[in-house]
C-alpha cells in the first residue's frame, strides 16, 4: 500500500510539473520555406532579422540605407529562404541559391568575385548550393537542434535540385578584437552542425560601413573565407 501511495504521489508531481511548464518549453519550432514571390511578403521581417544580427561582432555592419540585398531571393528561381519560428517568433533564417547564379553578377554579392578562384581550385560550381546567410537569434545560439533541422532541410532541397555540396563564406576574424564579446557564441551555427567542413582555400576582400570601438562608423575592408560541406 505504501509503495502504491508513493507511486500515485510521484505521478501527480510529474503531471503538475508538466502543467506549470512554461509555454516556450513545450513549443516545437517550425521551419517554413519561401521561394520567389513568396519572399516578397516576408522581406520586412527577413531584412530586419538579418540586419539586427550582422550589426553584432564579427560583422559589425552598419548600413541603414541598404535595403535590396535580399531581393535576389525573389528573382532567382532556384533560390529559397528558410525561416525557423517558435511561438510565432522568428528565431532563425537561412538563404540559399546556386553558386553560379546569374544574379550574383550584381556588385553587392561576393560569390561572383570568388567564382574563378573556386573553379581554379577544382570545384564544380554547377553542383554547389551557396548559403548566403545562416543566423540564429541570440537566445537560440546555444540550441543547435533547430540549426541542424534547418541545415537538413537545406540539404534535402539542394539534392532535389541536383546540388551535391553546400558552400558558405565566413568573415576571417581579427585576433583580440576589442568588440568581441566574452563569452562569444558565433552568429552562424556552422561549427555546431556536426558536419565535415573543408576550407576551399579561397578568400576575397569586401568593405562595408563598420562599427569601431569608439562608437564611430567607417568603411573598412574585411576578408571572407569560403568553406564547403559535402
Amino acid at each position: 500500500m505504501f509503495i502504491m501511495n508513493y507511486y500515485k504521489r510521484f505521478c501527480l508531481l510529474l503531471i503538475s510539473a508538466f502543467l506549470i511548464m512554461p509555454a516556450n518549453c513545450l513549443a516545437s519550432p517550425t521551419i517554413e520555406i519561401y521561394r520567389n514571390n513568396q519572399v516578397k511578403a516576408i522581406r520586412p521581417i527577413l531584412d530586419s532579422f538579418i540586419y539586427k544580427n550582422i550589426q553584432e561582432y564579427p560583422y559589425l555592419y552598419i548600413n541603414h540605407k541598404e535595403t535590396d540585398y535580399n531581393i535576389i531571393f525573389e528573382k532567382d528561381p532556384k533560390a529559397f529562404v528558410l525561416l525557423a519560428k517558435k511561438d510565432g517568433k522568428l528565431i532563425g533564417s537561412l538563404q540559399a541559391n546556386p553558386l553560379d547564379s546569374v544574379y550574383f553578377k550584381d556588385h553587392k554579392y561576393s560569390p561572383d568575385e570568388a567564382l574563378a578562384k573556386i573553379k581554379k581550385n577544382g570545384f564544380n560550381t554547377e553542383k554547389i548550393l551557396y548559403v548566403t546567410t545562416f543566423m540564429m537569434s541570440k537566445d537560440e545560439r546555444k540550441n543547435s537542434s533547430v540549426a541542424k533541422k534547418m541545415f537538413d532541410k537545406t540539404l534535402e532541397l539542394a539534392k532535389s535540385m541536383g546540388y551535391s555540396q553546400i558552400c558558405y563564406d565566413e568573415i576571417v576574424e581579427t585576433k583580440n578584437h576589442p568588440l568581441k564579446p566574452n563569452p562569444y557564441i558565433p552568429l552562424e551555427p556552422w561549427k555546431e552542425l556536426g558536419r565535415k567542413i573543408k576550407n576551399m582555400n579561397v578568400e576575397i576582400t569586401m568593405s562595408w560601413p563598420t562599427l569601431q570601438d569608439d562608437g564611430k562608423v567607417k568603411n573598412e575592408e574585411h576578408k571572407l573565407a569560403f568553406y564547403i560541406i559535402e
